[in-house]
């Protein structure tokens, strides 16, 4: 019998990764094992985009945020119904009424 290729062996560990659950996953969070503890996602795992923006926006305001100037003008497009009250509420602005 020939041996795996390395490419299937990759495919083979990568779908069973993807296959487990939160639960079947044993790992710690702490300082110890990721720099970012909190916030975390339902599952204990941490949340990095919701990390990243906490960091990024820490002194940006509404008046100071280009991104809210620029949908003033443009207009909410390409947002859909279901993620305009999240985007607004990231931006820290309210919901522009539809074109």
């Amino acid at each position: 019998m020939k041996p795996l290729s390395p490419t299937i062996a990759t495919l083979a560990l990568l779908t069973s990764l993807a296959n487990a659950q939160a639960a079947d996953l044993l790992v710690t969070i702490s300082e110890e094992t990721t720099r970012i503890t909190k916030p975390l996602k339902p599952d204990g795992y941490p949340d990095y985009v919701a990390a990243l923006n906490e960091v990024f926006r820490q002194d940006t305001t509404p008046d100071k945020n280009l991104a809210v100037g620029i949908w003033k003008v443009t207009g909410p497009v390409d947002v859909s119904d279901k993620m305009r009250p999240h985007f607004f509420q990231t931006l820290g602005m309210d919901d522009l009424p539809p074109d």
